[in-house]
This record gives C-alpha cells, structure tokens and sequence, in this order.
C-alpha cells in the first residue's frame, strides 16, 4: 500500500508524528538525518534537445515524418 492510500492515524503511526507536527527538537533531528525538504532539482532541456537538428540536404520535419 502506497502512503497516500493510508488513513490519517496510520500515517500517524508509521511516521512518528501527531496533528500537532513534530517538536523543534524532533524537526532539528530529522533535518539533521534526511536533509532540507527540497525536491531535486532537474536539468533544464533547452530547446536545442527538444528539436532535431537538420543535416545539409534533410530538413527536421521529413526525418521525422514519413508518408503512409
């Protein structure tokens, strides 16, 4: 079962926390063991990736698109 399909006092539970959050003492711990809570940033695709780039003689558009 993901975390998201629990109910609320089971996420209590597994997650050692209450409706009140954690203590400082608690957060000051955690931050300490996992880190900030920050997503990982991504690499940003530019628009040179995203389009194929056209070789002398073939455009972009007809080495992608082929007539049935």
């Amino acid at each position: 079962m993901n975390d998201y399909q629990l109910d609320i006092a089971e996420i209590f539970r597994r997650f050692h926390i209450s409706e009140l959050g954690l203590s400082e003492g608690e957060a000051r711990m955690r931050l300490g063991q996992y880190g900030p809570n920050r997503l990982a940033e991504e690499e940003a695709i530019s628009r040179l990736k995203i389009f194929p780039i056209s070789s002398p003689g073939r455009s972009s558009i007809s080495s992608c698109w082929r007539p049935s």
